[in-house]
């Protein structure tokens, strides 16, 4: 079975400024913060009903990225296959605080990309 996308992140240095410009083009609905990060999820509206996020960087240097995210049985393991194949990882494994198991990684061509454990 291929691993589906299962999530779509924005993140920008002033996550609060994004929330109405995806509100006002796109009517999705924004959700407050959840837990200590700012981060907000998104309702798309979308058929299948994808969530997406806007959020403040959560990597050491304060990147900013569009990324989605890709259902894996192990974070472990893809990280390893992400190495062996030239990519690199943005932001370790971690949990977090409303408890999804994750990474954030670059392809072979620096494209950020976010695994995420299947629940």
């Amino acid at each position: 079975m291929a691993n589906p996308i299962t999530f779509i992140e924005i993140t920008s240095n002033n996550s609060k400024e994004m929330v109405d410009f995806y509100q006002n083009v796109f009517g999705w609905n924004v959700y407050p913060p959840a837990g200590e990060m700012e981060y907000r999820v998104m309702d798309p509206k979308s058929p299948n009903h994808m969530l997406a996020s806007i959020a403040d960087p959560y990597s050491k240097d304060k990147e900013e990225w569009v990324a989605f995210y890709i259902g894996v049985e192990s974070v472990n393991d893809t990280i390893d296959e992400v190495l062996k194949n030239g990519g690199s990882i943005v932001v370790p494994k971690f949990t977090t605080d409303t408890g999804f198991t994750q990474a954030l990684v670059k392809d072979n061509k620096g494209h950020v990309l976010g695994i995420q454990e299947q629940q």
